[in-house]
């Protein structure tokens, strides 16, 4: 091994001697005493120069294959100069201050196989992969604006994209759902196609009126319809009623038309005693019977409100001779008066038979009263409808 002398401060030889910390050369603490370098050419003597914890300052060249033994554990300081190492083994590398690292082969980085453009990639290549987080639904982010956030992708890996402002163009496959936001307006450009499609719900609203003027409208029924007839319709019958005996419902016959029957039918009528009608009003017949042994007005029948009290049917007999009239109690003289009662012998009387349109009424909310001139037994009975 050469070693090439740099005398980095010059000192007298005349074997002069310094203590420790005694003498100090260019800002150098701790000058060892006279020194010269071994196993080299030395043009002069020398001071070795050591830092201010005692490490040897050296500048030396080493030839090829030189091999330098460091004991211990030295801190090596290399102040700009470049270092061709080998490696062998992990090493740990600290960087103090700011380090610029330059990379040899830039396509060792990401490790596996690079490809050039249009390359073909086979069934299972080897590359970087660019990760992503799988979000089916896209559900709302934690992170707030500015936050770093992962690429996300659905169920089939397809990357969730937003386009704004862009008119696509889609093809359809399958049904759709649309929803449609706000106000549409939509135009049929080709006519509807024949058949028995349905084209949807159509809401129309507002409350259209459709007035159909002068046109014959051919529908088909489904089920039953109800329908309504506003003014005076004329209805035909195609086709004649079928033989049966079923009935084709109500039929109101208004403003006295007249009904023609034909083949002379057998018509069998009898009278209901359940109920009389007054017009269209069906009225109950109701009973009443009375006893009396006093002159003077007396209620046979007791006042009804906003009724007025129908006699249709009455039987009256006396135990001794008596005159009477009927009165209501608003004091309306129904048969004979005050002045020329009914006369009845002892053991007399009478019988007003069924009249379905009442012998005499009294007023509304009024009573029906019998008035005998002579306190004798008087009784009967009495049918009359409230109208």
């Amino acid at each position: 091994m050469t070693i090439k002398q740099v005398i980095t401060e010059s000192v007298s030889a005349t074997g002069a001697s310094f203590l420790v910390d005694e003498f100090s050369v260019a800002g150098v603490l701790s000058v060892v005493p006279y020194t010269k370098l071994m196993g080299g050419q030395a043009s002069s003597t020398s001071v070795a120069v050591v830092n201010t914890v005692g490490r040897l300052h050296v500048n030396a060249e080493l030839t090829a294959n030189a091999k330098v033994a460091i004991s211990g554990t030295p801190s090596v300081v290399v102040s700009n100069a470049s270092l061709a190492v080998t490696q062998s083994g992990a090493w740990n590398v600290s960087i103090s201050g700011t380090a610029s690292v330059i990379v040899g082969n830039a396509a060792a980085i990401g490790g596996g196989t690079q490809y050039a453009v249009d390359d073909a990639l086979g069934a299972t290549p080897t590359g970087t992969l660019n990760l992503g987080i799988r979000d089916d639904s896209l559900s709302a982010l934690t992170p707030i604006e500015g936050d770093a956030v992962g690429l996300r992708v659905n169920s089939t890996g397809a990357l969730w994209t937003q386009v704004n402002n862009t008119s696509l163009a889609v093809t359809q496959s399958g049904a759709w759902d649309v929803s449609l936001s706000g106000t549409a307006n939509v135009s049929i450009v080709n006519a509807l196609p024949a058949g028995t499609n349905s084209i949807g719900k159509v809401d129309i609203s507002n409350t259209p009126s459709v007035v159909v003027s002068n046109a014959t409208l051919a529908v088909t029924q489904s089920g039953a319809w109800d329908v309504s007839l506003s003014g005076t319709a004329d209805v035909s019958l195609v086709n004649s009623l079928p033989a049966g005996t079923n009935s084709i419902g109500k039929v109101d016959i208004s403003n006295t038309a007249a009904v023609t029957i034909q083949n002379t039918p057998s018509v069998i009528a009898s009278h209901n005693s359940s109920a009389i009608y007054d017009g269209t009003t069906s009225l109950t017949p109701k009973f009443a019977s009375y006893g009396i042994n006093s002159s003077g007005a007396t209620t046979i029948i007791s006042k009804v409100a906003a009724k007025k009290l129908r006699i249709l049917q009455m039987s009256l007999v006396t135990e001794g001779a008596a005159g009477a009239y009927f009165q209501d109690d608003d004091t309306n003289i129904l048969a004979g008066t005050a002045a020329d009662p009914m006369e009845f012998q002892a053991g007399g009387g009478m019988v007003l038979p069924y009249s379905p349109v009442g012998w005499f009424e009294t007023t509304a909310s009024a009573a029906f009263m019998i008035v005998p001139d002579t306190a004798t037994s008087i009784a009967g009975s009495v049918v009359y409808v409230e109208v």
